[in-house]
């Protein structure tokens, strides 16, 4: 598959893929208690959060199942890391993806996940031509839920104590889909 002409911008954010000075950042974002609780893993440490930096620098494009693209969301005025945003390849055969946003709270409640996740829909329908793209949430992570019924994504499934709390609790998991034929009548194809 071909790469994306960077950096990427939207109507308030531009997007790049990580790089190794992003490494505080997302640091910061990855070991506070009030982002990671609504995510599937727990806090990050600096080494674990180093290597992921290691190896997301790496990624430049979809082209085979388990690839995938993160990028940091920068406020385009100030330049401002408001949080991060990533297309993940799930099916090369059938034309399936993933995306997943995070935003620092410090920048929550601006409509930035809303406005990140709209682009990374784009960048998989209309440049890299999937089919059909997915995004899932903690059941509790309303905002987060919020943001896939504003893209116009179809609640498909709930996973039943599908993650298991750092405090060793479960959490169930939403399953939030749109296809390409529907973001097309969204007129945002």
């Amino acid at each position: 598959m071909k790469t994306p002409t960077l950096p990427l911008t939207s109507a308030r954010l531009a997007y790049r893929l990580n790089q190794q000075g992003d490494l505080e950042f997302l640091l910061d974002l990855h070991k506070r208690p009030d982002v990671v609780r609504f995510l599937p893993w727990g806090i990050q440490d600096e080494a674990g959060m180093k290597a992921k930096i290691d190896e997301r620098v790496q990624e430049k494009t979809l082209a085979e199942d388990g690839d995938k693209l993160n990028f940091i969301c920068l406020d385009k005025e100030t330049g401002i890391r408001v949080g991060e945003v990533g297309l993940f390849l799930r099916s090369k055969e059938h034309q399936g993806g993933e995306i997943g946003y995070v935003m620092h709270p410090d920048h929550a409640g601006q409509g930035y996940a809303k406005e990140a996740a709209r682009t990374m829909l784009a960048l998989a329908f209309d440049f890299f031509g999937l089919n059909r793209v997915m995004a899932r949430c903690d059941q509790r992570n309303k905002p987060s839920e919020g943001v896939m019924k504003a893209l116009g994504m179809r609640h498909e499934a709930t996973l039943i104590e599908n993650w298991r709390d750092d405090d060793g609790s479960w959490s169930n998991e939403l399953n939030y889909a749109i296809l390409k034929r529907e973001w097309d009548a969204q007129g945002r194809g």
